[in-house]
């Protein structure tokens, strides 16, 4: 087996095990005031944006997981979800960028896995607190644990109430064969009031030393209003239409209610032989909401006439259900062999309808081609084995994991039913080598896979006059060959130093395409995008983490990440063929003194291309403290 190395005896915050990297959320007092975003952002590699969009290494196509498994929660729903989900109901957070056969092969980017507090037993009966912050927010909570003889029971509550407000500029370019068609410039000043209750429990009983039996239950609601006001001054430069048009707008969020929930049974038999066991477990998770409705009006200074103000209202709601059968099997002291199943079903209903206003009768108009309806079924069947041996001081994992996945989309706006099915192996091999000295050097492969979801329903969305867009039905799996190297120094102190070199290889990936399109409907161009299978993109980089403890009152966490990325990409009309550098850096300074803790975090993230275009630097302070009172 790959051995565990910790960075300090006792829970340190950041610690390596096997291919994974650790966050203790539960160890960073910096974040107990926010929400799961906020945690992200000081794990390892990981950088959230504005909008919610997580990228690991500069790549956004990485698989969250819930406690150990796929949380299934796609697109704004999943970004929602973390923006919600109270940071101190987390315990830690694993960064995987090159998985084992054990878990699952989606995400081109790695895995990074939430685990919650609701399946960690905790040594105290009864706890609670209340947290705030200048946001401003508040966060009360609650924890009780009971335990005697063969039971033990916990319970955890929160609540958390928040406002927040961020005011944002941009400026946009439209080009038809290389002329300006037009160009914007665009300012927003957002406000949002947030309203978030979590719940949940855990429960185990121990039959004898050999069988123990755990169940669990989580869940929590949330309601959010906001309002968005903005404004775009588009000059157009076309020779057919010259002018400068300023549009203001407004939308109004009302009380939109989403909810969660989350329940699992686990059945774990212990052989005699030590570390030989095997585990049943079945899982099952919703998602969902009332009904999000938005209210969003734009005015012409100079065009009245087109004027506009729409109704917008969507549901939606999902469920993921699993079943699964591990088994590990210690042949001697240093060779293990493991292997598993798993099937799992997702069901997904999503419904938004968008009415228009109808000035000159003051009613809501039903307009059928903003209706958009679509029912999604996902079906997996997986399994894995893999084979793990010590000589000496090398160690080999070698595995192998077979994925068979079926998806229909039936879309109810288009009378399309959109339907595939893939079945694919992939293979992984692990290799590390430890000396006395601690010092660890370890060198892995991985084969990896992005499958195309919501990119494939084919309807045609009318977001706004300056931008369409639709799915591609016709896409197909984007594969990575995922490569890494590195060597970590761990101290007596508690201290540690990593570097890793990585190149990863994606075939066939799937990126948003934008083109400017004459739209019959609008009767004017427009900005339309869609996604296709356009090329390949190579990420080859180095990252660098060092945990400086300097005594038991300050500690320095330092993560600097640089890759070269190159595109290659051929859009038909338009062909990419792309490469830049660009770099990453996170220091998270923490102090303790008694029952006080501060915390400062400063994050720059450089600019960056994409297929078409590039993003501006990133970078910002955060100073928090907090205490404990009891």
């Amino acid at each position: 087996m790959l051995g565990r190395v910790e960075v300090a005896a006792k829970k340190p915050m950041y610690l390596y095990e096997n291919e994974k990297k650790v966050y203790n959320v539960t160890e960073d007092p910096a974040v107990q005031n926010g929400v799961a975003t906020d945690a992200l952002q000081n794990a390892p590699g990981v950088y959230v944006d504005m909008e919610g969009n997580i990228t690991l290494r500069g790549v956004s196509s990485v698989s969250i997981w819930i406690n150990d498994k796929p949380s299934r929660i796609t697109g704004d729903g999943l970004k929602s979800f973390l923006q919600q989900l109270p940071a101190n109901s987390l315990e830690r957070i694993e960064v995987i960028t090159n998985p084992s056969a054990k878990y699952s092969a989606e995400g081109t980017g790695g895995i990074i896995n939430i685990v919650l507090k609701e399946k960690i037993k905790r040594n105290f009966l009864l706890s609670g607190g209340i947290s705030g912050s200048t946001q401003p927010s508040y966060n009360p909570w609650v924890s009780f644990t009971w335990a005697e003889g063969k039971w033990s029971l916990n319970a955890y509550a929160t609540h958390n109430a928040s406002r927040w407000s961020s005011v944002s500029r941009s400026n946009n370019t439209v080009l038809q064969n290389n002329d300006t068609l037009y160009y914007t410039t665009n300012y927003s000043d957002y406000s949002s009031d947030q309203y978030w209750t979590y719940g949940s429990f855990y429960g185990s009983y121990e039959a004898d030393s050999n069988n123990t039996i755990e169940f669990w239950a989580g869940g929590g609601s949330n309601t959010f209003s906001g309002r968005n006001l903005g404004e775009v001054n588009k000059t157009t430069l076309s020779p057919y239409e010259q002018f400068i048009r300023t549009e203001l707008w407004t939308t109004d969020n009302k009380d939109n209610p989403n909810s969660n929930y989350n329940a699992g049974l686990s059945y774990e038999h212990f052989f005699s032989k030590e570390g030989h066991k095997l585990n049943a477990n079945v899982y099952i998770s919703g998602w969902g909401n009332g009904k999000n409705t938005s209210v969003s009006e734009r005015l012409y200074n100079n065009m009245p006439w087109k004027n506009r103000k729409t109704l917008a209202e969507e549901m939606y709601g999902g469920t993921w259900n699993s079943a699964e059968i591990l088994y590990e099997n210690p042949i001697n002291k240093n060779r293990m062999f493991e292997s598993g199943i798993e099937y799992n079903s997702s069901p997904y209903k999503n419904e938004s309808v968008r009415d228009t206003f109808d000035y000159v009768n003051q009613t809501w108009l039903y307009v059928p081609l903003f209706h958009n309806k679509f029912d999604q079924y996902k079906h997996y069947l997986n399994s894995y084995a893999s084979w793990s041996d010590t000589l000496y001081r090398f160690t080999y994992k070698l595995g192998l994991r077979s994925e068979y996945r079926y998806l229909k989309l039936d879309s109810w706006s288009t009378r399309r039913i959109v339907s595939r099915e893939d079945w694919n192996l992939f293979p992984t091999v692990h290799l590390s080598w430890s000396s006395k000295s601690r010092i660890n050097v370890t060198l892995s492969y991985a084969r990896r896979v992005s499958y195309p979801e919501y990119q494939i329903n084919p309807f045609i969305y009318y977001s706004d006059e300056e931008n369409i867009s639709s799915g591609n039905p016709g896409l197909i799996p984007a594969f990575t060959h995922s490569f890494e190297t590195g060597i970590a120094k761990f101290f007596n102190s508690g201290s540690s130093i990593n570097l890793t070199l990585y190149h990863r290889r994606t075939m066939n990936e799937i990126n948003r395409y934008k083109t400017v399109v004459f739209d019959s409907l609008l009767n004017r161009n427009t900005v339309y995008s869609t996604f296709l299978n356009s090329g390949s993109n190579i990420f080859t980089g180095s990252e660098m983490t060092y945990n400086y403890v300097i005594n038991r009152t300050y500690r320095i966490m330092l993560n600097f990440d640089a890759f070269r990325y190159d595109i290659h990409a051929d859009l038909g009309g338009y062909i990419a063929d792309r490469s830049d550098i660009s770099y990453n850096g996170k220091i998270i300074v923490m102090a303790s003194y008694g029952n006080i803790r501060l915390n400062a975090t400063t994050i720059y993230r450089s600019a960056s291309i994409n297929m078409t275009g590039e993003q501006k630097p990133v970078y910002y302070i955060n100073l928090s403290a907090s205490a404990d009172f009891l």
